[in-house]
């Protein structure tokens, strides 16, 4: 999968993550209008269960105000933009919690308990109108984690501290055990308020699905999907297989021993199932990432084979197919870039243009492939002469040209031309057979001659017939006066 389809999948379960944050906002901002709606017309079933305490007024308008400002806040599309949800919000929820968190400390009563209606509901070992303190501590966080802007690890550690308490109370008012619902009668929860902070910090969580824990959700990835589905289940199963077992203890189907024994077993069976799940997945990747491998070394090989190719070609379209040497086309070239740089740093340039003396008569007294390998030898000699930075092509039929750069005078161009007709009048052993050859060469350089290509190689030509006709075996220098009188 290519990286804009990734990009497209995560974008979309981060649009999944936002609208799951929404819906989290709704319900708070539902269940803070409800149960304020049942203080004022003093309707108390809409407010408590039958097992748990009221949700009191001041905790009803801070769940209000939370699910306002996370609206607010995804309505902005994830930023901080907006005075009211950045800080009036969030501080106003701050406020009232710290102020009752205060009231405990300090053993006072400073009137925000009761200050908007008259609490009817209250036990006679509770405080009027007063939240409580555990309330009062997760309201504090959640107003915190809404107003942190930068760091957003911050903000989500807040909420999974908040979601860790709710979660223990729901625990206690599942499994019927009064000491994991509060810590002190004054610290007691309502069922409905520990079903609404885990809603709300959920959203909080999942507003923010590009940053911070939610981050591994919407990742297409091997551990973004192991995330999604493995976290639920460790998050939910136990408890609730736990519930079973613990109520069969609870109506006498068995006793506390087999109770043991069965959470052992249940709790073996979660991680089983779990351990198959992510080694499943990780099969699944592996074959995955082995199609993948052997997609992509298919294509390296493609590519490697195409550049062979390409490469033969370049080869193919700038040698000689029988020498080796560079063939007449990559000869202009380099000749132009050489007579550039001369140019730019005044420098000389010399072109030899040479001819192999009476290589028809040896190629007609002994055939073509005699003649062809006296070329090649002839090739293996000038390179074995010359310079390795000095460039030696073929023409064609016995006709060489040499690139002499960087010479220091007119002598030490001499000096090369000199070493060649010697190097070429030794004997060559063709078959078994000598054959005695030499070669007659035209020189030209630049400045003194022209900058241009065609023109070096033209006097070079008209020096070397000049060397044929004073007896071949030697190279001679273009002058002008070689050239044809009109």
């Amino acid at each position: 999968m290519d990286l804009r389809s990734n990009a497209i999948i995560e974008n979309e379960l981060a649009t999944r993550c936002r609208r799951l944050s929404q819906a989290a906002a709704l319900f708070t901002v539902l269940m803070g209008i409800t149960v304020i709606f049942s203080w004022i017309f003093d309707i108390e079933f809409l407010n408590k269960t039958h097992t748990s305490a009221n949700i009191k007024l001041n905790a009803a308008i801070c769940f209000t105000l939370v699910g306002i400002s996370l609206l607010l806040f995804l309505k902005n599309n994830g930023k901080h933009s907006n005075l009211l949800t950045d800080t009036l919000l969030p501080l106003t929820v701050i406020l009232i919690s710290g102020t009752t968190l205060a009231e405990y400390a300090l053993n006072i009563n400073i009137g925000i308990d009761e200050c908007l209606l008259k609490d009817h509901w209250a036990e006679s070992n509770d405080f009027p109108g007063r939240m409580p303190a555990i309330v009062s501590i997760n309201f504090l966080l959640c107003g915190c984690a809404l107003l942190e802007r930068n760091y957003i690890w911050l903000k989500h550690t807040l909420c999974l501290i908040i979601f860790i308490t709710t979660f223990d109370a729901l625990f206690g008012y599942a499994y019927g055990n009064h000491l994991l619902q509060h810590i002190s009668h004054y610290s007691k929860s309502s069922l409905n308020s520990n079903i609404t902070f885990l809603v709300v910090v959920l959203g909080v969580i999942f507003s923010n699905p590009e940053a911070g824990f939610t981050r591994i959700f919407v990742l297409n990835s091997l551990g973004g999907t192991l995330a999604r589905w493995l976290l639920p289940i460790v998050i939910f199963i136990p408890p609730i297989l736990g519930l079973i077992a613990f109520k069969g203890q609870q109506l006498g189907f068995y006793n506390d021993d087999f109770l043991v024994i069965i959470i052992v077993s249940l709790v073996i069976l979660t991680f089983s199932t779990l351990v198959w799940v992510t080694a499943y997945s990780l099969h699944i990747a592996e074959k995955r990432y082995q199609k993948a491998a052997n997609k992509l070394k298919s294509v390296h090989l493609r590519n490697k084979k195409l550049r062979d190719t390409k490469q033969h070609l370049e080869i193919i379209s700038s040698q000689d197919a029988l020498t080796g040497l560079a063939n007449r086309t990559c000869f202009n070239n380099l000749l132009e870039h050489a007579l550039a740089r001369a140019s730019r740093y005044n420098t000389l340039v010399a072109v030899f243009f040479m001819d192999l003396d009476n290589f028809k008569l040896i190629n007609d007294q002994f055939g073509h492939a005699v003649g062809d390998k006296l070329l090649i030898e002839t090739a293996k000699r000038l390179k074995e002469t010359l310079r390795g930075s000095d460039t030696i092509s073929r023409l064609g039929g016995d006709e060489f040209t040499v690139i002499l750069e960087d010479p220091l005078d007119i002598t030490g161009i001499e000096e090369v031309a000199k070493k060649i007709v010697d190097a070429l009048n030794l004997p060559m052993t063709i078959n078994g057979v000598e054959i005695f050859i030499s070669a007659s060469i035209g020189i030209s350089y630049c400045p003194k001659d022209s900058f241009q290509p065609e023109i070096l190689i033209q006097k070079a030509d008209t020096a070397m017939y000049q060397a044929k006709k004073l007896g071949k075996k030697q190279y001679q220098f273009y002058t002008s006066s070689l050239e044809p009188k009109t």
